[in-house]
């Protein structure tokens, strides 16, 4: 039990011990940090702990902080500038696909690196074609563009909204393959120094003449798992729009 305090200071002794490992992965490591902090401020939090903000709370402060005004006089928050969608969330309830093969995730992998090399829009097309409706296509092709040029991630928006555009996917599993990147985002973040800013990019490009709708994308937020990256987001995405 942590009640004894020798056997707290054995227990917070490991986990000095265990973050030293090379190979410990970073989320882990500040786990273990908050742990040891805590342990040495006689578990008390160093700071208040502060309720979660609802992400329309979190857009309204970054929007702001980043120098664009918000129009308080009408009930729907409508936002100077562009267009900006009713800050209410909306329940997206999506279904289950299929899991897929570990030769259906290879033909994914094949079909990005070859659209790499040529940038065959009909070439890729057809492979989502083969694969039905996917999210991991979604998912696979914006995490990959993160560490290629601005022409790379173009082309794989275009690929995106032209598989949407032919149905080959459907608006709910591209939202799902949005989800699957904002869950690794946090890795992302530490690997990519832009990759937030990316991701912000490729969500601007679907609410702005897309047919998406901001809160859409806000229901997955919280897969996020860090409240300062994803306030980060809404302040890139605030951005982007006004762009």
């Amino acid at each position: 039990s942590l009640s004894h305090p020798l056997k707290a200071r054995s227990y917070v002794q490991q986990l000095r011990a265990v973050a030293k490992y090379p190979n410990l992965g970073s989320r882990y490591r500040f786990v273990i940090k908050d742990v040891i902090d805590l342990a040495e401020n006689n578990w008390e939090p160093r700071h208040p702990v502060e309720t979660p903000k609802i992400i329309d709370t979190y857009l309204r402060d970054e929007l702001q902080s980043a120098g664009l005004s918000v129009d308080h006089s009408h009930s729907n928050n409508n936002i100077d500038g562009p267009k900006m969608h009713k800050l209410q969330p909306i329940p997206v309830v999506i279904l289950e696909e299929p899991k897929l093969s570990p030769e259906e995730e290879r033909k994914i992998d094949v079909m990005l690196a070859e659209f790499w090399a040529s940038f065959d829009l009909d070439d890729a097309i057809e492979t989502a074609a083969e694969l039905g409706h996917c999210s991991v296509i979604v998912e696979k092709a914006i995490i990959a563009s993160l560490t290629k040029k601005d022409n790379h991630r173009k082309q794989v928006l275009q690929f995106l909204l032209e598989i949407l555009r032919k149905e080959l996917i459907s608006r709910d599993q591209m939202l799902k393959g949005f989800k699957g990147v904002f869950s690794q985002m946090e890795d992302l973040q530490m690997e990519i120094p832009f990759a937030t800013k990316f991701i912000a990019e490729f969500i601007a490009v679907f609410v702005k003449s897309n047919g998406f709708s901001l809160p859409e994308f806000e229901t997955f937020f919280p897969v996020i798992g860090n409240d300062s990256l994803i306030s980060q987001l809404v302040q890139k995405i605030g951005i982007s729009l006004e762009q």
